[in-house]
C-alpha cells in the first residue's frame, strides 16, 4: 500500500511575523484596517498564522487546501499569460500581444465591482464542473472572449475608478473625456 501524498509546511516565520506585528485580524473589517499598515502578502501570512493559533476565526480565510490550490492556480495562470507573441497588423505596425486568452467569468458581478475575491475564487473552485481554459489568440473563441471582456468587464473597472474620483471631488466628466481621447489615440495607432 502506497503512502498518500501530503503537504506540510513550516510557518514559524509567519507566526513570528504575526507575534511581532500584533495586528487585529479578528474580522474582515479589522483586516481591511490593517491593510493600511501591512502589505497584502504580509497580511495573508499573518492571518494564516493567527487562524492556526486560534486567534482569528476559522472562517476568516478559505481552507488551506483551497488557499494552496488558489495560489497554484494563480501561478499557472501567470506563466500562461506571460507568454507573448509579436504580430504585424494590416497597417504594418508590429505589436506584442498575449499568446493565449483566458476564459471570462460567467458569474454576475454587482455593477461596478471589478475585484475578484478569494472567496469567489474558492466558490468557483468548489462549484465549477468546467475548469477555465485558455485558447490561442488566433482562435475564433479568443476574439469572442476579448470582445466580451471589453464590453462586460472593462466598463466595471472604469466605473469603479470614476466613482473613486467622484468621491474625492474630482471632475469625473474630464477624466472620462481624457480616457475617451486616449482610447481614440490607441484606435488610431492600431488601424
Amino acid at each position: 500500500m502506497s503512502k498518500k501524498p501530503e503537504i506540510r509546511i513550516d510557518i514559524a516565520d509567519w507566526d513570528q511575523e504575526f507575534m511581532e506585528a500584533e495586528p487585529d485580524l479578528s474580522s474582515d473589517e479589522a483586516i481591511a484596517n490593517e491593510s493600511t499598515r501591512h502589505t497584502t502578502p504580509s497580511l495573508a501570512r499573518m492571518t494564516i498564522a493567527a487562524r492556526e493559533r486560534g486567534i482569528a476565526p476559522d472562517d476568516i480565510l478559505s481552507a488551506n487546501k483551497v488557499l494552496l490550490q488558489c495560489g497554484a492556480r494563480t501561478e499557472i495562470s501567470s506563466k500562461i499569460t506571460r507568454r507573448k507573441e509579436k504580430v504585424q497588423l494590416a497597417n504594418g505596425l508590429e505589436v506584442t500581444i498575449r499568446e493565449f486568452v483566458g476564459a471570462i467569468s460567467e458569474r454576475e458581478e454587482p455593477e461596478g465591482d471589478d475585484q475578484l475575491t478569494l472567496e469567489s475564487t474558492a466558490d468557483t473552485l468548489a462549484k465549477s464542473d468546467e475548469p477555465e481554459t485558455y485558447v490561442r489568440w488566433q482562435d475564433e473563441q479568443a476574439k469572442e472572449r476579448v470582445y466580451r471582456y471589453l464590453q462586460q468587464i472593462v466598463p466595471g473597472h472604469i466605473y469603479t475608478h470614476l466613482a473613486h474620483l467622484a468621491a474625492a471631488g474630482e471632475d469625473v466628466r474630464q477624466a472620462a473625456n481624457d480616457l475617451s481621447d486616449r482610447i481614440e489615440e490607441m484606435v488610431e495607432e492600431l488601424t
